[in-house]
């Protein structure tokens, strides 16, 4: 699906394709809850099959589902391959949703240094990704090397979202100015320890 030309083809009733001349496609599904194709098939020993792709979109996010649905026997199999597709789609439509894993300007944290008070850390931007009944993610925090005086505002580090299906880089930011300690601050940190 990721060939514009396959994609075209597959996405039409018919089609006139060298040597072969018109072939029409028997996926009366085509159109019906964003079905864009892909093929169908039907065998006395493997009954009716279809391998299809929905256009689906969340909020404003466009989601792309895949599936196969293999082996439905019965008096119509590759009709009933069909009208089966459409109840898996729609199972898949009720079971993703978009979610905002994390929102800009919320805070995560505290940075503390010995001369200040704690000052809050927040993300840098907002993340919304798909997801599903059983997915999980991981989650890191990588730091950037700390140089003093940091300025509101300064990215310091990055928290690492990840799974198997894709790996996203959040910015975190400070939320105050860290000025260089003094003298005698330093020397007030040096006698706590």
């Amino acid at each position: 699906m990721q060939i514009r030309e396959f994609r075209y083809l597959v996405s039409k009733p018919q089609a006139t394709l060298p040597v072969a001349g018109t072939v029409y496609n028997v996926d009366c599904d085509l159109g019906k809850d964003g079905i864009i194709g892909i093929k169908t098939g039907s065998m006395p020993q493997s009954g009716g099959d279809f391998v299809f792709a929905s256009n689906q979109y969340l909020k404003w996010k466009h989601i792309l589902i895949l599936g196969a649905l293999l082996g439905e026997y019965g008096e119509r199999p590759l009709m009933d391959a069909l009208k089966s597709t459409i109840k898996i789609i729609n199972q898949v439509k009720n079971n993703i949703h978009l979610s905002q894993l994390f929102k800009k300007d919320q805070k995560i944290g505290y940075v503390k240094f010995e001369w200040l008070k704690p000052i809050p850390l927040i993300t840098g931007s907002s993340f919304y990704t798909i997801t599903w009944p059983g997915i999980n993610y991981n989650i890191k925090f990588e730091k950037n090397p700390i140089m003093l005086p940091i300025k509101k505002g300064s990215i310091i580090g990055y928290i690492d979202v990840y799974n198997k299906f894709f790996t996203k880089k959040i910015p975190v930011r400070i939320a105050g100015m860290v000025k260089k300690p003094t003298l005698i601050e330093r020397l007030k940190s040096i006698l706590r320890i």
